[in-house]
């Protein structure tokens, strides 16, 4: 009887550890629908995205008094933090694509030989990001949601873009138009004590975030279907 991928990515010997699989870097499990994998990768882009991930080994630095953080490094930083990131899009290509992911499951190969450095990826975000390391995606979510983390992200968010919140829903993790009255709170919130500025564009488009939430539901929505469509 032939060997499964499971079996033949299963350690060869006492002691070795497994291979992490493309589903354990993506979070989710090898019977995960087309729908949830891409549900996961979209929360994982934001939540592993180089910028984000280049602020939290700064923090990390900080507070252990390492210079990782420095002006000069961070380059190298990004760099590392843009090709860890490259290989999470390039695990996503793959289960995204019926085809390729029954290819994988079936051999345990991508096919391009790249399964290095996934595991790199998988170590590198396992390093970066310590209390993600056993949580699926939507364990995760119930950890993020009305976490001080959250509330960091919002906060970066509103600096980044200059109070600007017309994309508030495509880069805050986990957002859901379910959770707008918390979005309000935290971003009074934010304003009463003065972390964030009330200029004109930010009480424009403050106005507008409820209309936000609505287009970015139904843009989810409508790449669901499409997706669904397609593998159908």
């Amino acid at each position: 009887m032939a060997k499964s991928a499971s079996d033949r990515r299963a350690k060869q010997e006492t002691g070795k550890e497994e291979k992490k699989t493309l589903y354990e870097l993506l979070r989710v499990s090898p019977s995960a629908s087309q729908s949830e994998i891409t549900k996961a990768y979209r929360n994982l882009a934001l939540l592993l995205h180089p910028d984000k991930v280049v602020h939290r080994l700064e923090q990390q630095a900080e507070a252990t008094s390492k210079g990782e953080g420095k002006a000069a490094d961070l380059e190298e930083l990004k760099s590392e933090a843009t090709r860890h990131f490259q290989e999470l899009q390039a695990a996503y290509e793959v289960l995204k694509d019926p085809k390729r992911r029954k290819r994988y499951d079936e051999t345990g190969s991508t096919g391009d030989d790249a399964a290095e450095s996934f595991e790199e990826a998988y170590e590198y975000y396992r390093r970066v990001f310590p209390e993600f390391n056993s949580a699926d995606i939507d364990s995760y979510r119930q950890v993020y949601l009305e976490s001080a983390e959250e509330v960091q992200d919002i906060l970066d968010f509103c600096h980044r873009f200059d109070g600007d919140l017309t994309h508030f829903f495509e880069y805050i993790p986990f957002s859901d138009k379910e959770h707008l009255p918390r979005y309000l709170r935290i971003l009074r919130d934010l304003v009463d004590t003065k972390k964030v500025k009330k200029n004109a564009t930010f009480v424009e488009t403050l106005k507008q975030l409820e209309t936000q939430a609505e287009k970015y539901a139904a843009l989810v929505e409508k790449e669901s279907k499409q997706l669904t469509k397609k593998n159908a």
